[in-house]
């Protein structure tokens, strides 16, 4: 007897592009392309009212045997202290048939907590107290929480060797320790970086140390760093122009993935930075290289709290609109720019 899907997927941690890879196996199960067009709903419960969600997630399948309905930022407009709202989306969550899938993209991050005298990490939003954990613990419904969590240290070493084997090609231990060194836990970009280096090998041998040497990421890296201290100066026109410079030199994706990577530094270092800290923690709790820690402390200093998070909401918002069709990824990045006038 085959094993019943999941109604409710529950997908949420801080690795948006492994995330966004689980949905995309989940999307190819559909069928093909006409199949998956009739059957599949993306929506954003920023914008798109209670009503309309559930009438997508109640709609039958057209010709196949279950649709699939992606819900970005499902808690946006559930307060943590409105008990009738969650009520009322549990609620719905239990009436979904078998037929639909709903996955629930919830960005997520972890903290350091003592528990018990140790510290532990733990989700910042999605915690075992949280009501829509609660909601899965009791309901009848097929419900799958998934985490997704970033690699960390050595974890990420292990994550590169690991994609590239699924790639078809191999990474030296030494190639895979290179990679993290520059790219950190981002594993959007290390995916961009993995694939380029196995093309560069041509998947005839395994990848090594001076192949990530020569064709580096460092470069750009400086570059992205340039653009940003020019945001903080208030220097549109300069920064309009690196971010022209790193398109010409690279994909859309992998230059908006940099520049993402950096302003979630910038939130987590503008924190350290108003608890009191400097660069040797901002380099212990970011797992990232000194260089890169001494950088990021006097950006972080010409943002504030509020500039980055409201910033990087932005980012998150442009990510949706290129995902969704409606902006391309590099007239929507200099659109974010140009209207960053300080």
């Amino acid at each position: 007897m085959a094993k019943e899907k999941p109604v409710v997927y529950i997908f949420h941690g801080d690795d948006a592009f492994s995330m966004e890879s689980a949905v995309g196996t989940m999307t190819a199960a559909l069928g093909d392309e006409g199949t998956t067009e009739l059957n599949l709903a993306r929506m954003d419960g920023k914008s798109a009212r209670f009503d309309e969600i559930r009438s997508v997630a109640l709609t039958m399948p057209f010709l196949a045997e279950r649709r699939l309905v992606i819900l970005s930022n499902p808690l946006a407009r559930i307060r943590h202290d409105d008990s009738e709202e969650q009520k009322k989306f549990c609620a719905f969550l239990d009436e979904i048939p078998s037929s639909t899938g709903l996955v629930l993209l919830i960005e997520d991050h972890t903290r350091n907590k003592k528990i018990d005298g140790q510290w532990e990490k733990v989700w910042e939003v999605l915690k075992k107290t949280h009501w829509l954990m609660k909601w899965q613990e009791k309901t009848k419904q097929q419900a799958l929480v998934v985490d997704f969590r970033l690699p960390e240290g050595r974890a990420m070493n292990t994550w590169i060797q690991k994609q590239a084997q699924e790639a078809g090609g191999k990474f030296s231990v030494e190639a895979a320790q290179a990679l993290a060194g520059y790219v950190e836990n981002d594993t959007r970009l290390a995916t961009l970086e993995i694939e380029k280096l196995l093309t560069y090998v041509n998947w005839e041998r395994p990848v090594e140390a001076r192949d990530v040497e020569r064709l580096t990421v460092s470069e750009r890296q400086v570059n992205v760093f340039d653009m940003v201290d020019e945001l903080a100066l208030g220097k549109i026109q300069s920064a309009l122009q690196l971010l022209q410079k790193l398109l010409e030199q690279e994909d859309p994706m992998m230059v908006f993935s940099m520049i993402v990577r950096q302003f979630r530094y910038l939130i987590q270092a503008r924190e350290i930075l108003d608890e009191g800290g400097g660069v040797a923690q901002i380099q212990k709790e970011l797992g990232i290289l000194r260089f890169v820690a001494q950088k990021l402390e006097p950006q972080a200093r010409g943002f504030t709290a509020d500039e980055l998070a409201d910033i990087y909401h932005r980012l998150l918002d442009l990510d949706e609109g290129n995902k969704t069709s409606k902006v391309a990824l590099d007239l929507g990045m200099n659109l974010f720019i140009a209207e960053m006038s300080r």
